[in-house]
């Protein structure tokens, strides 16, 4: 026998089903700034809703959103040269460092942790962001604008778009040069870039008030979702990346285990 009573083994088993489920969460949800109210919003990306946050107390124009699995950086964009940490509750802000640069449009922690920012309209530099205390490191020049970054988990790249000409770049994070991935033509502004796991598309939200979609499954295609909403800028996405299948399988293999052991 394998020595547990039926209770017992029933919540072990409870307990690994509702871990497997709760890895296999989807949230649906990124966070993004609304720059006509200068409010931190939230879009659902099944329902296409932005929903009110709280206003931040920080001035913002044309920055970005970066979260590194338990906080939300943003950098300023044309309101000042500050890298800040977000109350994700409150709205408010804090200060984290001085970053030098009024123009870090892009901003995205990669799988490592490590934190990379892209410049814009003044410059098109690429550098490595040091998130306790803002100082940053150019690693190289794409020859591009980052006007967004992003991190794709399920090819380990990071993204960046070329506003304007809405170009979509592959960056090399040990020299800062770009590979063409997509170049619909569709004309993208200065936006905001995060890969949803609960739809598997990278999503844009841009100050012109479109909304976009990016799919790596079908060659990167885009399509544009919503036009007409506020500016918007900055995109990320607070969700855990989802489990890989040998996760899953792992757990059923476990309870499968006390199943048979059970039994004996």
């Amino acid at each position: 026998m394998f020595g547990l009573s039926r209770s017992t083994f029933l919540k072990k088993a409870g307990v690994l089903v509702a871990l497997g489920s709760a890895l296999g969460a989807r949230a649906g949800t990124l966070y993004t700034v609304d720059v006509t109210t200068n409010e931190l919003q939230t879009f659902n990306t099944q329902t296409l809703a932005f929903t009110n946050v709280a206003p931040m107390g920080v001035p913002f124009d044309f920055g970005n959103l970066a979260y590194n699995g338990s906080t939300m950086y943003m950098s300023q964009g044309y309101k000042g040269t500050d890298l800040y940490t977000l109350n994700l509750t409150t709205g408010n802000g804090t200060l984290v460092g001085n970053t030098g640069l009024g123009d870090l449009f892009g901003l995205a922690f990669d799988g490592s942790g490590n934190l990379w920012g892209g410049q814009s309209s003044g410059g098109t530099g690429f550098y490595s962001v040091n998130s306790g205390t803002g100082a940053v490191t150019e690693i190289g020049n794409p020859g591009f604008y980052l006007d967004a970054l992003t991190y794709l988990p399920t090819t380990g790249q990071l993204l960046g778009i070329d506003a304007g000409p809405g170009t979509l770049y592959s960056i090399n994070t040990g020299t800062g040069a770009g590979t063409l991935i997509s170049n619909t033509g569709i004309f993208i502004n200065n936006c905001g870039m995060a890969y949803d796991p609960d739809t598997g598309l990278l999503w844009v939200v841009d100050w012109s008030g479109q909304v976009l979609t990016f799919n790596p499954n079908n060659n990167f295609a885009e399509t544009v979702v919503l036009t007409g909403q506020d500016h918007h800028d900055g995109l990320a996405s607070v969700a855990a990346p989802s489990p890989e299948p040998a996760t899953i399988a792992g757990i059923g293999i476990g309870v499968m285990a006390l199943l048979r052991r059970r039994r004996k």
